[in-house]
């Protein structure tokens, strides 16, 4: 599990399109926001993220999440089929259980106290 967890996470940061993915929900955020104390932000919370399919056009069925993949594929044809490819092993990271990764970093902290005590 730990090494899904690596190469999820080492995924998530190579990946170029997922970091568009991010620029364009900022770029947009800002867009929405303009004239408002949160219209220039640097960033965004990641649980901001979440909101994204929540927030609908005026056709109340084309979330935020999907008109910035949509514009994304738009400017460059298989966007969506290659973030895919580059975020694969965030698939396989997602069918973990918290509670199974909690418990093996646990081993792995009491085995680390058990070498500090050794030494």
């Amino acid at each position: 599990p730990l090494l899904t967890l690596d190469s999820a996470t080492e995924a998530l940061r190579s990946s170029s399109r997922f970091i568009r993915v991010l620029e364009s929900v900022l770029a947009v955020g800002n867009h929405l926001n303009s004239g408002t104390h949160r219209g220039a932000a640097e960033g965004f919370r990641i649980t901001g993220l979440l909101k994204l399919l929540d927030i609908k056009g005026v056709d109340r069925s084309t979330s935020l999440l999907h008109f910035v993949i949509d514009s994304l594929e738009s400017k460059e044809s298989g966007f969506v089929n290659a973030l895919e490819a580059e975020l694969k092993p965030v698939n396989k990271a997602a069918g973990l259980h918290f509670d199974s990764l909690k418990t093996i970093s646990n081993e792995l902290t009491d085995g680390m106290k058990q070498v500090q005590n050794e030494i």
